[in-house]
């Protein structure tokens, strides 16, 4: 049976763990379903003059490895752009987000990133190193865990991450207008 979004439902957010070949396979052969019958290619999003490349998409759905979004120097606008373009992201090889190795810059982003996909009812797929609840690493900073913002910024991103597995987040349609925007009274666009 070829998955669809509808059929696919039960794979979203998907938290493959180990990262390794096999579950990089299994996601691969979801995205395959998700954009049959087209053949998935790069696409160039442009966004206030600059460019940001997206390795693969087809049909609405685009597949990004993490540091294509959270290493480099992207911002809230660049994902808002995403979001509005997608309705279904991908994102492979998240690692554990210690704030020692992979930095404060990359979990902001990812926070970020996640703050968008939630506010324009995204479906995320994700390969990730650990469970969510496990994502943040901030081993030695236990004393300040409740106080530091990125910490705090990171409870939310975990709800959000729970929420996106909700059968109502789930079938819940794609906006391509954030929540700011539907506050202002303006006409809610919908794919």
């Amino acid at each position: 049976m070829a998955f669809t979004i509808s059929t696919c439902l039960q794979y979203i957010l998907i938290l493959n763990r180990p990262l390794d070949a096999s579950n990089e396979k299994k996601v691969d052969e979801i995205f395959k379903q998700l954009t049959a019958p087209y053949e998935p290619e790069p696409k160039n999003v442009f966004i206030l003059g600059r460019m940001l490349k997206v390795p693969l998409q087809a049909r609405g759905v685009a597949k990004f490895q993490f540091n294509d979004l959270c290493k480099a120097a992207l911002s809230a606008v660049d994902y808002i752009q995403v979001a509005r373009e997608f309705h279904t992201i991908i994102l492979t090889n998240i690692p554990k987000l210690d704030l020692d190795i992979v930095g404060r810059d990359v979990i902001r982003r990812f926070i970020t990133l996640i703050d968008e996909l939630y506010q324009h009812h995204v479906k995320l797929i994700i390969t990730a190193a650990a469970p969510i609840e496990e994502l943040l690493f901030t081993q030695g900073k236990e004393e300040n865990k409740g106080h530091d913002d990125v910490s705090f910024a990171f409870d939310r991103t975990w709800s959000r991450l729970n929420e996106m597995q909700t059968k109502q987040y789930l079938e819940s349609p794609h906006s391509v207008h954030n929540a700011e925007h539907h506050h202002l009274g303006t006409s809610k666009e919908v794919l």
